[in-house]
């Protein structure tokens, strides 16, 4: 769960650094602007909070790390119940390659 919760955390940054704000705000400033179901979507929500109205920066980034982290939970419970799932222990550090190789190998046993 921590690799997770370290993974989450790089990833929001990573979206941050990569302009999301900007994105966000060009889709608003567009002809069509931002439907009802884009304006719930995990992360334009957060963005849409600080464009619209005025929530600082570092709190929309702490706000969608927390509601990612809690979109996550949910998927695992989700997960946890299926009856066909198969549980693929990986420690992040193994390439595509590596993760494929191991699904082929469960498939064939």
């Amino acid at each position: 769960r921590e690799v997770l919760r370290q993974r989450i955390s790089q990833r929001v940054d990573a979206m941050f650094t990569a302009g999301l704000v900007n994105e966000v705000a060009t889709l608003l400033r567009s002809p069509y602007g931002l439907g009802r179901t884009a304006r719930q979507a995990l992360g334009y929500r957060e963005i849409l909070s600080h464009l619209e109205d005025g929530l600082p920066l570092p709190a929309v980034i702490e706000l969608l790390n927390t509601h990612t982290h809690q979109f996550a939970k949910r998927q695992r419970t989700w997960f946890r119940n299926l009856e066909e799932l198969q549980v693929i222990d990986v420690a992040g550090t193994e390439s595509a390659a590596e993760v494929a190789s191991g699904i082929a190998d469960l498939l064939q046993d």
